[in-house]
């Protein structure tokens, strides 16, 4: 394969995985590439996967992927079943009686619990800490299993930082506020810059709503990192309207056209309709 060759390639994976493509001619191109010569094409294969999770067929494919050599293809597989494993969790497949509904994407009980059960396999006996991590964090969507619970304690207890962040990246796609938010809040007191950026993204993830104020002061402190302003007016929008209404229109409403103050109208946008939230605003600051 001709270096022409391999970049049209991954440029057209990139239009798929925007769905910028046909769906039939998109997941037809998939499942050609899934078989390419070059890792990379792969790679980028099964990340273009995950845009379209009700592709049942393909998805077996992709637990076969799971179950080839150690290397990057598989750890891209193993990332790519977390899609699978969250669309499940939402649809409820973990409930005894879970009926899919398959003109919806839902994924069939076998397929959801035969991803499970490759992700606890490479958790339990990983060939790379990249392996480990990946499927920590595919499986942390069922957030109250025992196998996901123990990772995270013990990522978040190692003296690594890169651990510690992966654990509170774990902690945010499970949700589960009520379990991790003190291990949360501890992350962003302590303020250190990689952990400060997880943390954040986890604290609106778990909605821990007392942490408005907290990350309203860092989106309009002019003195922090911009990455950490940003995480933060995500955050408030993952809160929720209320909680996170009134930080947001106050910088939204500035005239400010930077990078930050974009992020936070984008965040706004995405709560509700600007009445709506000028009036949670406003109920806010009478009860204040």
């Amino acid at each position: 394969m001709t270096a022409l060759e391999r970049a049209e390639k991954l440029t057209e994976l990139t239009s798929i995985q925007e769905q910028a493509i046909a769906r039939a001619d998109a997941l037809a191109r998939i499942d050609e590439l899934l078989d390419d010569e070059d890792l990379e094409v792969r790679v980028e294969c099964l990340k273009a996967l995950s845009s379209y999770p009700e592709a049942h067929d393909l998805w077996r494919r992709v637990l076969d992927v799971a179950d080839e050599e150690p290397g990057p293809v598989r750890v891209a597989a193993l990332s790519a079943l977390g899609c699978l494993i969250r669309e499940g969790d939402l649809a409820g497949a973990r409930d005894v009686d879970y009926e899919p509904d398959l003109d919806l994407g839902e994924p069939p009980v076998d397929l959801f619990q035969d991803a499970r059960l490759a992700l606890v396999e490479r958790l339990a006996d990983p060939a790379s800490p990249d392996e480990s991590r990946i499927a920590l964090a595919g499986l942390s969507y069922l957030a109250d299993e025992a196998a996901v619970v123990a990772g995270i304690e013990a990522c978040e207890a190692s003296e690594a930082i890169e651990d510690r962040a992966w654990a509170l990246r774990c902690m945010g796609l499970g949700g589960d506020g009520q379990r991790w938010g003190k291990a949360i809040r501890a992350a962003i007191e302590e303020d250190h810059a990689e952990l400060m950026l997880e943390a954040l993204r986890a604290a609106g993830q778990t909605e821990l709503l007392d942490l408005a104020p907290v990350l309203g002061r860092i989106l309009k402190s002019e003195s922090q990192p911009e990455a950490r302003r940003i995480a933060a007016a995500n955050a408030l929008a993952g809160l929720g309207g209320k909680a996170g209404a009134a930080h947001l229109l106050e910088v939204a409403n500035s005239s400010e056209q930077d990078t930050v103050h974009e992020v936070a109208r984008e965040a706004l946008a995405s709560l509700t309709s600007p009445p709506d939230l000028e009036k949670e605003a406003s109920e806010d600051d009478s009860d204040a």
